[in-house]
């Protein structure tokens, strides 16, 4: 019995020792893991630390961007509304003027008219009297 006992704890032991020897494998390997992983977090964690620095830039950069649009905006708006108000004022001097002519228009065609009617009347008194006076003589 005592050797089926010794043989017993033979096997145990030799499998202890392979199970140890696996485990020893995969301690080495999950540790290699381990500081791969930490050296890509230090890399990530640079990376990051760049990427606030030129976020920071972007952020500071789209302020002043927003700030010389709202500025710029507020020129035009001045301006345009200055302009229109002016080419509307424009407009309504220019229409007042035409219809000021459009009625010098009508007076002249209708003094025109009252002119042509009295040189037809006189042309006729002149033939009336040009024919009285060869009857006449």
């Amino acid at each position: 019995m005592e050797e089926k006992v010794f043989s017993f704890l033979e096997k145990i032991y030799s499998e202890l020792q392979e199970t140890r020897k696996e485990l020893k494998s995969e301690i080495g390997k999950n540790r290699e893991e381990i500081a791969k992983n930490r050296e890509e977090i230090a890399k990530n964690r640079k990376e990051i630390a760049k990427n606030r620095k030129e976020i920071a830039k972007n952020t500071e950069g789209i302020a002043s961007n927003r700030d010389a649009i709202e500025k710029l905006e507020l020129k035009i708006e001045a301006e345009i509304s200055d302009k229109i108000r002016g080419l509307y004022d424009w407009r309504e001097v220019i229409n007042h003027r035409l219809d000021n002519l459009e009625n010098k228009i009508d007076c002249l065609q209708f003094d025109v008219n009252n002119l042509t009617m009295k040189t037809i009347s006189n042309d006729n008194r002149i033939i009336e009297l040009d024919k009285k006076l060869k009857s006449a003589k």
